[in-house]
């Protein structure tokens, strides 16, 4: 099988079930060549080049929900379950795609998962010499701005992304090791882009940030909050976007 979807990374030949079914069973596979460099790799070839149908296509939603991938024991499976998710939430979103608008029946139920998976994860491990690239938490996070990108997701219900958000924040005991706090800002730093954020909301909930360095653990906290807030202040500084209530806010609490 690993020979056949190798050659298949090169060619423009469907994807058959099995090979499919093959690559959902082992996406957390161990070995970071056969996880990342040929899974992950197959899954975003076939997606892009619509190598992968449209009844494929809903069959991988509905077994990642029915399966509970996003929620299972080993953290290599759960987090590139959460990749996936992702790719499939923005093949869902894009007009221009054949699988555009495919998960009307189940998108609500993939919108929650992923404040789900964030709001449970608790491994923070971003990279390990063996395993290769974990990074749970950044892969929750490319799955919360896929789904809050999207755009039958509810503009009302985007503050609920961002105490999904914080909370995750507040409640590490440690700093960040491989730039999770950079993708928890992307999502709000791509909201704004795309004009779903106000700056002067998001503005007014970074105002209301506590903070607190008593403990170790407290500092540890500050850190990853202000690695966040200057990834979002340097971005949106970059695009020449930022207005003046979103920087004197970030100013003010960094």
């Amino acid at each position: 099988m690993i020979e056949t979807l190798q050659h298949k990374l090169n060619s423009l030949i469907s994807y058959t079930d099995e090979e499919l079914a093959w690559c959902l069973l082992n996406i957390g596979h161990p070995d970071p060549e056969i996880r990342d460099n040929l899974i992950y790799n197959t899954f975003g070839y076939g997606l892009e080049y619509q190598l992968i149908s449209p009844k494929q296509f809903l069959q991988l939603a509905q077994q990642l929900q029915n399966k509970r991938f996003l929620k299972h024991p080993d953290t290599l499976t759960r987090s590139f379950s959460a990749l996936l998710a992702s790719l499939l939430l923005f093949c869902d979103n894009l007009e221009s795609s054949p699988y555009f608008s495919l998960l009307e029946n189940s998108r609500a139920a993939l919108f929650k998962e992923a404040f789900d998976f964030l709001k449970t994860e608790s491994d923070t491990r971003g990279y390990d010499d063996k395993q290769g690239w974990i990074h749970a938490i950044a892969h929750g996070a490319e799955f919360l701005m896929a789904t809050s990108l999207h755009e039958t997701f509810p503009q009302q219900e985007l503050h609920d992304v961002w105490q999904t958000t914080i909370d995750l924040l507040y409640k590490q005991k440690s700093v960040f090791s491989a730039g999770e706090a950079d993708r928890l800002a992307f999502i709000f730093i791509q909201l704004v882009i795309s004009e779903k954020l106000e700056q002067k909301e998001l503005a007014k909930w970074i105002s209301n940030l506590s903070s607190s360095e008593q403990s170790p653990e407290d500092y540890f906290c500050s850190l990853n909050i202000q690695a966040f807030l200057a990834k979002i202040y340097l971005t949106c500084e970059k695009e020449e976007i930022l207005k003046p209530e979103l920087k004197q806010a970030i100013l003010t609490h960094y």
